[in-house]
C-alpha cells in the first residue's frame, strides 16, 4: 500500500501542470525511481537480507511504475468522461483556434473573436499573477462570449460604427437581447461537449452585474416612474471560481 501511495503521489506531482506531452516523461521515470527506494526502504532487511530477492522486487516496481503513466496516457480521455474533469491536454486542445466554435466566432462575430483572445491573454497573466489556473482562464476566455454568434450584430464590437439595432428596440427588449447570449452560449458549449470547468465560465462571467447603459436608457425614459433594476441584470450566477472571477474582470 506505501509503495502505491508513494507512486501514484509522485504521479500526480509531476504532472500536475502538464503542457507538452514530453512532460509526461517527467512521471515515466519519477514514479518508477520513486516506487523502487520505497521497496528498498520498507524492506525488512534482517528477514529478508538477499539482494537478488529485493532487486527483483525493485525491478518489478520500476517496470510497473514505468507503464502506469503510458496507460494513464491512453485511457485518459475515458477517465475525465467519467469523474467529469478536464485536464491541462483538453484545455490545450480546446485552445486550438481551429475548433469549429472559434472558428464559427471568427467567422460570424469577427469583433467578438478578437475581443476574447485580448481577454485570454489579459486573464492568463493575471491568473499566472495570482497562481491560478493559467491555462483554464485563457481557453474560458475564448469561449465565454460564444452565444454572441447566434445574433452578433447586436453587440457593440460587431457593429464597426453602421446602425445599432438596439435604437429600434425597448430597453428591456434590449436587456433581454444582451442576456440572451449568456444563455445561448451555455447551450452552444453543451452542444459542442465543452467541460464543464469551461460552461461555469461561461455562466458566469457577467454575474449578475447590471446593464447599466440600457438600465440609464430605461431610466431617463421612465422619468418619475419605477424601473425594476432587477430586470436588468444579468442572470448570474456569480463567479464561483478564481479563473470565472478573472475573466469576469478581464
Amino acid at each position: 500500500a506505501l509503495v502505491y501511495f508513494i507512486g501514484g503521489g509522485i504521479g500526480v506531482l509531476t504532472v500536475g501542470r502538464v503542457r507538452h506531452r514530453k512532460e509526461f516523461y517527467r512521471s515515466m521515470f519519477s514514479v518508477p525511481a520513486a516506487m523502487m527506494i520505497t521497496v528498498a526502504a520498507t524492506n525488512d532487511w534482517i528477514a529478508n537480507p538477499s539482494f537478488a530477492v529485493v532487486g527483483k522486487d525493485m525491478a518489478l516496481a520500476a517496470i510497473n511504475g514505468f507503464f502506469c503513466p503510458i496507460i494513464a496516457i491512453g485511457i485518459l480521455p475515458l477517465l475525465e468522461s467519467v469523474f467529469k474533469i478536464a485536464t491541462d491536454i483538453t484545455l490545450l486542445e480546446l485552445s486550438d483556434l481551429n475548433n469549429p466554435l472559434l472558428k464559427e466566432c471568427a467567422v460570424k462575430a469577427p469583433g467578438t473573436f478578437s475581443s476574447v483572445l485580448m481577454v485570454g491573454s489579459l486573464a492568463e497573466a493575471a491568473a499566472e499573477r495570482i497562481g491560478a489556473n493559467a491555462l483554464l482562464a485563457r481557453v474560458g476566455s475564448y469561449y465565454h462570449d460564444i452565444g454572441k454568434t447566434v445574433i452578433p450584430e447586436y453587440f457593440i464590437e460587431n457593429q464597426y460604427g453602421g446602425e445599432n439595432p438596439h435604437d429600434r428596440l425597448s430597453p428591456h427588449m434590449s436587456a433581454l437581447v444582451i442576456a440572451s447570449h449568456v444563455k445561448e452560449g451555455y447551450e452552444l458549449g453543451l452542444r459542442y461537449g465543452l467541460p464543464e470547468v469551461i460552461l461555469d465560465i461561461i455562466r458566469q462571467h457577467h454575474g449578475t452585474s447590471i446593464m447599466a447603459a440600457i438600465y440609464h436608457k430605461a431610466k431617463e425614459q421612465a422619468g418619475d416612474a419605477e424601473v425594476d433594476e432587477a430586470a436588468f441584470r444579468y442572470p448570474g450566477p456569480k463567479p464561483q471560481t478564481r479563473e470565472a472571477g478573472i475573466v469576469m474582470l478581464s
